[in-house]
């Protein structure tokens, strides 16, 4: 019995059990294929009797190329089975130096299948799976079509990433300076907590400092000039014929004066707190104090380890974190979930590398004991 009769025979009992029955109980079959190892279809053992897309190993073939079944088509090459050969380059030919970057299937394709025209790929390996006739591949050669243009597009993405992102650093800070000078203009009224800015809060930090020294710098002009502006009055009023202008100028320039001297003494207070703040944070940390805690504390904390440089104590956290401890069997990823939870929100926080996250974490594992 040849193989077409025995596809028929086949086919004749899945008709007598439902599948396409006909009267006759006969199920015709419109294509069948045997392939060389390389996929070339065999002569006597194909027969087509209808259109169908998908040929050797799922791939699609392209008959008006080279005639029929001379031709397939991938997502990333032509493949010509008689010669078993691929007909242009390997994209991952760095990666099999060993290899002709025309060979198909690593000269093996007993072993492997390569429906994407990158790799081998072996298909019992769990890694790498294939599904047909939408094939879909996920294998580390999916990762490897890295090429030139690729390369270009990601590096100009990475430049358009760290733009943005210093886009949003500079609004921070500016934010920080705009609200620090409105406030001390307030007197202090409208001052925002820094940490409000989540991960740019050491820039908007920054610029409220930078602020403040502004506003010292309002304050101590608008003293002068309020100074000045009395003294010329003072004369004019001496004068008599000059009160009528020296007794308003002398009003405006006290005015002047005064908010002058609440401007200046609101910045030089808010860097004294800010000061003050920063110490006791700093203090507090390095001597195994919490400022966020208590006495009752003792005993529930972990002790910062000493003598440890920045890097080895990855001390590169937020100023929002410091004066925190974790806590008595709390390693680094559950200390660090513990504050961005309470700062955030549950879960309302990146966890990758170089992130508030994974610095609390680092902070957390190798600073304390």
């Amino acid at each position: 019995m040849n193989q077409l009769e025995a596809g028929r025979k086949r086919q004749q009992f899945r008709g007598q059990y439902g599948y396409g029955y006909k009267k006759t109980g006969w199920v015709c079959l419109q294509n069948i294929s045997d392939y060389s190892p390389f996929g070339a279809a065999l002569d006597g053992r194909t027969m087509q009797d209808g259109f169908y897309r998908y040929s050797f190993q799922g791939q699609e073939h392209d008959d008006e190329v080279k005639g029929n079944g001379n031709s397939y088509t991938t997502e990333f090459r032509q493949y010509d089975p008689r010669v078993g050969r691929w007909l242009s380059i390997d994209l991952l030919k760095a990666e099999y130096p060993m290899m002709s970057p025309y060979i198909s299937f690593d000269n093996n394709p007993i072993y492997f299948v390569d429906p994407l025209g990158l790799e081998g790929v072996n298909p019992g390996d769990p890694e790498k799976t294939v599904n047909h006739p939408e094939i879909k591949v996920t294998a580390k050669a999916s990762g490897k079509s890295d090429t030139f243009f690729n390369k270009i597009g990601n590096f100009f993405r990475q430049i358009k990433s760290e733009i943005i992102e210093f886009g949003k650093q500079v609004g921070a800070f500016g934010a920080g300076v705009s609200n620090a000078v409105g406030s001390n203009n307030l007197l202090g009224f409208g001052r925002q907590d820094s940490n409000n800015f989540g991960k740019y809060s050491n820039a908007a930090h920054m610029g409220q400092r930078l602020g403040d020294y502004i506003s010292i710098a309002q304050g101590t002009l608008e003293v002068v000039i309020g100074t000045t502006g009395n003294i010329i009055g003072g004369a004019l009023d001496a004068t008599g014929v000059g009160a009528v202008v020296g007794i308003p100028l002398n009003a405006g320039s006290t005015a002047l004066s005064i908010h002058g001297v609440t401007v200046f003494s609101t910045a030089t207070a808010s860097i004294i707190i800010d000061n003050m703040e920063s110490s006791t944070s700093d203090k507090m940390n390095d001597e195994g104090g919490s400022s966020k805690g208590s006495s009752s504390d003792k005993g529930v904390y972990k002790t910062p380890k000493k003598n440890l440089s920045g890097k080895e104590g990855s001390k590169d956290i937020p100023d929002w974190a410091k004066g925190n401890k974790p806590k008595k069997g709390e390693n680094g990823d559950q200390f660090a979930r513990r504050l961005l939870n309470k700062k955030y929100g549950k879960g309302n926080y990146d966890t990758k590398s170089q992130t508030e996250y994974s610095r609390i974490k680092k902070w957390g594992d190798r600073a304390f004991e």
